[in-house]
């Protein structure tokens, strides 16, 4: 057995007396890590993973909250989603997506082609908030295939679109902005920065008296913050050229979209990407403490639930801290956290620290990860308390 060392404060009771929180103060492991393994494969819940990303191909169906089609964990965040075939460069909320017919997985050639159709009839002109439909059939397959570190995409219509779509229907991958606000990217060679607010132009839409928002930049290869090797991504095409577009236009939950359009004339191959992450060898996801987000009564036990990496075994030592009002720390109580089981891509622990007859408290919580453990440099990063800790990804986190 071997102990990392791991300085992590995740979450803070605020008392009329001080405050408590709890310190995430080592976990003892069993056996070692096993690190050599960099490559993607396809796991027994039918996805991508690696130490370093994951790759989620269509297990999710709500594209309405950027949680559709094909999704990116890169080192712990979610970054990209949504990448499917769609009939607007920037859509919003309430527009068309397609409809999911079937999903092969093969595990010997690991690759996973999903069949697709528009329109989707089960959204069509229904629900609360009917989605309208333009007059297009398209049936299509979406390929994802592990290719060592790297994946590559592929799209094959049965048929090549009609005349008037040609220029109006392109695969699209939505990029969470809030982790690129202020970096850079480079397509091709020529650089630019992502921005937090947009700064035009448009030109006129698909529809009738519609607006576009003009791509940020057009090329062959975008490398995606290329100064940061925990958030570098590279995709490149070998059909259409790559757009990057500003969704924030016309809507104000938009991501950054890359996107091609599918030439015409063509069926197979019409769309054919190769995305290459960074690969940290050796990198783990840092712990994170969940509290109960709706609170707890004074006298209710209280818990909470660390999600560790997958790889993580032994149990973690947990203390509780008072903080008094001149910033002195006093030891409340120490223990072992309980092994909960797995559950998707996580490891997860509880912990139990007592009750508290006080009657009111509030929870404020943020996350600092230090991962001096995996022998990164320290990259603490810090939310303002009431704010969601980005470095939580589950693989259906909701988007906002």
């Amino acid at each position: 057995s071997f102990y990392y060392y791991l300085e992590l404060i995740n979450s803070c009771i605020t008392m009329k007396s001080g405050s408590l929180f709890l310190t995430l103060l080592a976990f003892a492991f069993e056996a070692p890590f096993v690190f050599a393994q960099t490559e993607l494969r396809l796991t027994p819940d039918e996805y991508f993973d690696s130490p370093s990303i994951s790759v989620i191909v269509f297990n999710d169906p709500y594209s309405e909250g950027h949680q559709g089609g094909i999704q990116i964990i890169h080192h712990g965040e979610r970054i990209a989603a949504n990448g499917d075939l769609r009939l607007e460069a920037t859509p919003g909320q309430w527009q068309a997506f397609s409809q999911l017919e079937g999903k092969i997985t093969d595990s010997l050639d690991q690759i996973i082609t999903v069949s697709l159709t528009y329109p989707n009839e089960e959204a069509k002109n229904r629900r609360f908030n009917p989605v309208p439909y333009p007059d297009l059939e398209i049936n299509y397959r979406v390929s994802v295939k592990a290719e060592g570190e790297d994946f590559r995409i592929i799209v094959d219509l049965d048929r090549p679109l009609p005349k008037k779509w040609i220029g109006k229907v392109g695969f699209n991958l939505e990029l969470f902005p809030g982790s690129l606000f202020g970096k850079t990217y480079l397509m091709d060679e020529k650089p630019g920065v992502f921005p937090c607010q947009l700064n035009g132009p448009f030109t006129r839409g698909v529809q009738a008296d519609t607006f576009e928002v003009v791509p940020m930049s057009i090329g062959n290869q975008l490398t995606i913050i290329p100064e940061n090797e925990m958030q570098r991504i590279s995709i490149r095409t070998e059909v259409s050229k790559l757009q990057l577009i500003d969704a924030k236009a016309l809507h104000n939950n938009g991501w950054f979209v890359v996107r091609s359009l599918v030439p015409g004339g063509t069926g197979k191959g019409a769309v054919e990407w190769i995305v290459s992450p960074s690969v940290i060898e050796g990198w783990q996801y840092g712990p994170v403490i969940h509290i109960n987000q709706a609170g707890y009564l004074p006298k209710q036990s209280k818990k909470a639930l660390i999600e560790a990496d997958k790889r993580f075994s032994g149990k973690p030592v947990v203390e509780l801290v008072e903080i008094t009002t001149d910033g002195k720390e006093r030891l409340v109580m120490s223990d072992t956290a309980q092994h909960w089981g797995r559950y998707q891509r996580y490891n997860y622990f509880t912990f139990d620290f007592p009750e508290f007859s006080t009657k009111e408290f509030i929870f404020c919580v943020w996350a600092e990860s230090f991962p001096k453990y995996s022998g990164l440099q320290e990259m603490p990063m810090t939310v303002a308390s009431g704010s969601q800790p980005w470095n939580t990804s589950c693989r259906s986190r909701c988007a906002t």
